[in-house]
């Protein structure tokens, strides 16, 4: 269906709303409990950034139809893609819509393959239980630096082939934070106020350069000789099937920044908040042990094993449902579109939030209850397929998803069959959404084993 102008109202405008700042404030604030209240106002809403308007769509089908019926005229795009482009230049997610996106996906898009993902599974395992097995019992542990070392340690793996050089995943980690709290304050903040030369935005500057510049060490450092092989080596060898021409220099770290951005942020915080809630639930961390002891008894996890850990998927599935991997994407409207009833104008940003979609009491019953079990075949089927959409939908779904489920998955069943990881009941992790929704302050101690 063709995006027409045809409708009869522009969407309702959310109170709360200040004079030159508009919503800023409790987006700032608040953003999750400010983002969830839109529902309330209708399908689409029209929230302010200073004095530029935004659309936000709080509808399930309403943003499939956008993603897909429509999506020639609501384009990749946004405050969000324009803040991420700052560091991450062209790469896949940034990309406008059109020929070159086309040509980039078809150049990764082998890369993340179900087949070459499955050939670099053992890798990727071995790497997580070395970084799990370096924990020590009754340690007590702020997980959030040790998930995104696991996570980055096992996302390098796979791009190098072998386990990556400690020093180069501790400079890229050091700088992660920095990066990714200063892609969401651009994407919030007016033009006018994000432009103010703050320390912290100095901070940030320098911290995107340093990224750059870690990755392309890495990038230097692989061409090497007497290297194993790993996604990254698809990245090098690929040529534009009409062309013939391999990626450019920049063009090969613009990729490999969104995929160490995007990827490792997403895995790092839908783990953490899986731990989380699974030492809310021991009988949650049971079945999953009870399913890796049926499934590799008496030996080490291996890769051909993955597609058999169910219940383990339907665990990190329940919580990518509630936590993320992203709380807000954008797209930018390309030509004058009808959504819903309501104009939109050729320009606009429109906003839409996964953490709204999938809190939807309607589609969701008791929506803030963690439940894998609502993952199961028989009680699946009455969730509708455009009800879950955590990678995005249509021809921008993330081309690395089948990468993220296979990473999660590992370093779930890894960290659970290695340790007890036991809650500080004296420290309640309270979420912060930055380009993922992290938890602050999630403390839990490894005690004995996983059994």
């Amino acid at each position: 269906m063709k995006a027409t102008a045809t409708s009869t109202s522009a969407p309702p405008l959310a109170p709360g709303g200040a004079p030159l700042l508009g919503h800023v404030v409790p987006l700032l604030r608040h953003p999750l409990a400010f983002m969830d209240s839109l529902r309330r106002h209708g399908p689409v809403v029209r929230i302010m950034l200073g004095r530029i308007p935004v659309f936000v769509v709080t509808d399930a089908g309403l943003t499939h139809e956008m993603l897909t019926a429509q999506a020639s005229s609501f384009g990749k795009g946004g405050r969000l893609i324009e803040a991420l482009s700052r560091f991450a230049g062209n790469g896949l997610a940034t990309v406008a819509d059109g020929d070159l996106h086309r040509t980039q996906r078809r150049l990764v898009q082998p890369m993340f393959s179900r087949a070459f993902i499955a050939g670099r599974g053992d890798t990727m395992i071995e790497v997580a239980r070395s970084v799990v097995d370096g924990w020590a019992a009754g340690e007590p542990r702020e997980l959030h630096d040790d998930m995104q070392e696991l996570t980055l340690s096992v996302f390098l793996a796979a791009l190098l082939g072998t386990e990556p050089p400690e020093a180069t995943r501790r400079r890229i980690q050091r700088v992660l934070p920095d990066v990714m709290a200063g892609t969401i304050r651009a994407t919030i903040l007016p033009p006018w106020l994000g432009s103010v030369p703050t320390p912290t935005q100095r901070r940030q500057r320098d911290s995107f350069t340093e990224l750059r510049d870690a990755i392309g060490d890495l990038v230097d450092e692989h061409r090497r000789p007497l290297r194993d092989k790993g996604l990254l080596d698809l990245l090098l060898d690929a040529r534009d099937p009409d062309t013939g021409q391999p990626m450019s220099r920049r063009q090969l770290e613009d990729e490999v920044i969104t995929f160490v951005t995007t990827n490792g942020q997403a895995s790092t915080a839908t783990v953490l908040w899986a731990l989380h809630e699974i030492g809310r639930h021991p009988a949650v961390r049971d079945r999953i042990v009870a399913e890796l002891d049926e499934v590799a008894p008496g030996r080490p996890l291996v890769g051909a094993d993955l597609g058999s850990l169910t219940y383990t998927r339907r665990v990190v599935h329940e919580a990518m449902r509630l936590y993320g991997p992203a709380w807000l994407l954008t797209r930018t409207v390309t030509a004058p579109a009808s959504l819903g009833g309501f104009d939109l104008p050729q320009g606009a940003t429109v906003v839409f939030s996964p953490y709204i979609l999938h809190r939807d009491p309607v589609v969701y019953p008791d929506p803030a209850a963690f439940d894998p079990d609502r993952w199961s075949p028989e009680r699946a089927r009455s969730i509708p397929r455009t009800a879950f959409q955590p990678f995005g939908g249509g021809a921008r779904q993330c081309v690395g998803e089948s990468f993220a489920w296979s990473e999660m998955v590992i370093i779930l069943a890894e960290t659970t069959r290695r340790w007890r990881m036991v809650p500080d009941p004296a420290v309640v992790p309270r979420p912060v959404p930055r380009v993922t929704i992290h938890p602050h302050r999630l403390v839990m101690t490894p005690s004995g084993t996983g059994r």
